[in-house]
């Protein structure tokens, strides 16, 4: 739930069904009367804007995420849309695109070979979790060529999910002339690794302000050999305890996820 006195912009809740999102706010406190919030919304689904004006005090259930804090958006809706997902396919090519404010993961290829991934543009809030940026899982033959990713979660994550276990490992993959700036890690191998990650090279990327730099961890049995890491700058920062990761360039860690793990 979210009370009127914390709406900000960019703020989703719902009222009488509809999905609204805050576009502009105004705290009024009268000399006579009681104090009330001035608000312009836009629904969601159909982009009407609304101007309506509500007690501070009202409180209303928070829609897709919620804010916890000025830096951290947490998603209480799943499954949020992943903005491009491409299953079992080879021969692709992602390229001279950008995609802006995703609301979980941005390009999630699933099962592919021969993936090329050039210079792209993935503009994402810094406070929303879960929206990583190019999450290549069980694919082979990967080159992320080139690309500028901002995004709160990881920016560039190797995935064998088991979701798709029935895919083969992750191998075969390059990541090179990158910038990359994230409030998780900039380019990470797991925590999703029911399958194995191997012949992994990243090269000459440079990460900036981000929670993590390189980070290897795994959870769920895969194995990880043959990683090549050279030329890279790496600045971190701590962005805030919500977040994975306490300004760690480098990050390896493996143990089970749970009892079930074998």
């Amino acid at each position: 739930m979210i009370s009127a006195g914390d709406f900000r912009n960019g703020v989703t809740f719902e009222e009488d069904g509809n999905v609204l999102q805050v576009v502009e706010f105004q705290h009024v406190k009268p000399g006579k009367g009681a104090a009330f919030v001035r608000t312009k919304t836009k629904n969601v689904i159909t982009g009407a804007v609304i101007e309506k004006s509500y007690n501070p005090t009202a409180k209303f259930p928070t829609a897709f995420v919620e804010r916890k804090d000025q830096y951290y958006v947490t998603g209480n809706f799943y499954p949020r849309p992943t903005v491009i997902y491409v299953e079992k396919s080879n021969n692709i090519t992602f390229k001279d695109v950008t995609i802006v404010d995703a609301p979980f993961w941005t390009l999630h290829p699933a099962g592919c070979d021969d993936v090329l991934i050039s210079h792209i543009r993935i503009l994402n809030p810094l406070d929303v979790a879960n929206s990583d940026g190019i999450d290549p899982d069980h694919c082979s033959n990967v080159r992320i060529i080139g690309c500028h990713v901002t995004c709160a979660d990881d920016c560039i994550c190797l995935k064998t999910s088991k979701g798709n276990a029935e895919y083969g490992p992750c191998e075969n993959i390059i990541i090179a002339n990158c910038t990359l700036i994230s409030t998780s890690a900039a380019i990470k191998i797991g925590t999703e690794g029911v399958g194995d990650f191997r012949n992994v090279i990243v090269d000459n990327c440079i990460i900036s302000r981000s929670n993590r730099g390189l980070s290897i961890q795994i959870r769920d049995g895969g194995n990880v050999e043959n990683v090549t890491y050279s030329n890279c700058i790496i600045e971190t920062r701590r962005f805030c305890p919500d977040w994975w990761g306490t300004a760690e360039p480098i990050v390896i860690t493996t143990f089970n996820r749970d009892e079930n793990t074998k």
